[in-house]
């Protein structure tokens, strides 16, 4: 009796291991689901693989695109992704103008990432028709401009139907112009001032103009608001000032007061406040250099 519970001990182990190994053997083969995740079978986790590693194209149809002005500008319209089976699939695109060939031709560049982290890029080409370039229009007399305003000069001017920018299909996008000034050097009360817009198809257009500064008080400017230092670097709070006067245009370099304090051998961030004052006491609007020290 002994003898015979000991050998149906070790039959019943060898079945259990033949089992075992006919389970495992099920599951590689994908004949039953897996036991980790009864919902999904091995045939789906086989698609999946076979997917993220496909090669994607981008396939373009029409393979030039052209733009008339007449609707809004899509740069997606024909443009489908596919896999390596030519089924198309559904994923996030991004596109650029990436050159310039010339006032009516750009070329676009499309880019998609694969699941398996590849990027794919491909490019076509873009036609404008009855386009003209964006383009700055000044009015002829232009209002004097005060202190308030400077700081969103296109914008004032824009609002007085004194400047309107075009993106070459008659669409406005005053908004988006960006200028740039300096003090005429006789007359710091002069403004020699740069105008410039580009449009979404990389081209820009530029105007000047000279523009009247009108002060009711000293008028200080500084030439940054931030700025950064390494450690042990030298530093004249001074340089940053790029006019200081008062509201008749007479220049006040020496009427300037900084309060604050910059340790350049010490890493931090230090603020600094700057006023011009003339002679009868006004004081300029606060202005601020923040130094940032490495």
């Amino acid at each position: 009796m002994h003898f015979n519970f000991i050998h149906t001990k070790t039959i019943l182990k060898i079945i259990v291991s033949f089992l075992a190994v006919f389970y495992i053997f099920l599951l590689l083969t994908g004949t039953i689901p897996s036991l980790s995740d009864p919902a999904v079978s091995h045939d789906t986790q086989v698609s999946s693989i076979i997917s993220e590693s496909s090669d994607w194209n981008i396939v373009f149809d029409p393979e030039e695109l052209v733009y008339d002005g007449s609707e809004r500008f899509d740069p997606m319209i024909g443009v489908t992704v596919t896999d390596e089976e030519n089924i198309p699939v559904e994923t996030e695109v991004f596109s650029t103008i990436q050159s310039v060939r010339g006032k009516n031709q750009k070329e676009i560049l499309y880019t998609v990432t694969t699941p398996t982290g590849q990027s794919i890029s491909s490019s076509r080409t873009l036609i404008l028709k009855n386009y003209n370039g964006p383009s700055i229009q000044l009015a002829e007399s232009l209002p004097s401009i005060s202190e308030d305003n400077l700081n969103h000069l296109a914008s004032y001017l824009s609002k007085a139907d004194a400047l309107k920018a075009l993106d070459g299909y008659d669409n406005d996008i005053s908004s988006s112009v960006t200028c740039e000034w300096t003090h005429d050097t006789e007359n710091p009360l002069t403004l020699h001032v740069t105008f410039q817009i580009e449009n979404r198809f990389l081209d820009t257009a530029v105007a000047k103009a000279d523009l009247s500064l009108q002060l009711k008080k000293p008028y200080l400017a500084l030439s940054a608001t931030t700025i950064k230092l390494a450690r042990n670097a030298p530093f004249d709070p001074y340089y940053y000032v790029q006019i200081a006067m008062d509201s008749d245009g007479h220049l006040l370099p020496d009427a300037i007061t900084i309060t604050g304090h910059v340790d350049t051998s010490t890493s931090g961030t230090y603020t600094l406040s700057y006023t011009v004052s003339d002679s009868s006491g006004k004081s300029s609007s606060e202005k601020f250099l923040n130094v940032v020290v490495e």
